[in-house]
């Protein structure tokens, strides 16, 4: 986590809360974690969240009192995705932990997909992930869903590419890519 982040970061009663934007008018309330953030950087980054705050939702229809934040209850998302998404779409990248992105990144891509903001994060996974394709970890597999998740064409065709020339290297296991039923569901069907 980087410094900003830390000089933002309060706990309120038993959750960790981040003020990823100091000046931000929404409080996104999840499992263990509360972000603080703007808005407008979110209406901005994704239709989904344009239209959550609409007037047509109760989230963008009922108006926060004088200097209160916009509490918004997602209890379902996971918290570690979100706080890298948010971080990410307010420009905060160096907040995004570089050291455990191999740990959560197929979930960050779940999150953005979920939201609909791939777009926001086109150079950023462009970046992150060609540092990735060839690698041992993370799972290429699992690479493989990121990149069609995060609507990442040359990610994707560079890693399809690499799989198909290394087919005939397997793991421990005998597996190529130890790839997961779940990574492969992640994938609409007919792609291979």
């Amino acid at each position: 986590m980087g410094a900003l982040a830390i000089m933002n970061m309060q706990v309120t009663s038993s959750k960790r809360r981040v003020d990823i934007d100091p000046e931000g008018d929404v409080l996104l309330q999840l499992k263990d974690i509360e972000l603080r953030v703007s808005s407008k950087i979110l209406t901005l980054s994704s239709k989904v969240w344009k239209a959550m705050f609409s007037l047509n939702f109760i989230e963008g229809s009922v108006p926060p009192l004088d200097n209160e934040l916009r509490h918004i209850p997602l209890p379902e998302d996971d918290p570690e995705a979100m706080e890298a998404l948010c971080n990410l779409l307010h420009h905060q990248s160096q907040s995004v932990s570089t050291n455990r992105i191999d740990v959560f990144l197929e979930r960050l891509a779940i999150t953005a997909d979920k939201y609909d903001c791939a777009p926001s994060l086109r150079y950023w996974s462009g970046h992150c992930l060609s540092q990735r394709i060839g690698k041992k970890k993370p799972n290429q597999a699992q690479l493989l869903s990121v990149t069609y998740l995060l609507n990442n064409a040359v990610g994707f065709r560079r890693l399809t590419r690499h799989m198909v020339y290394s087919l005939h290297q397997e793991d421990d296991e005998g597996m190529a890519y130890g790839i997961s039923d779940y990574s492969w569901s992640l994938l609409p069907d007919g792609l291979f």
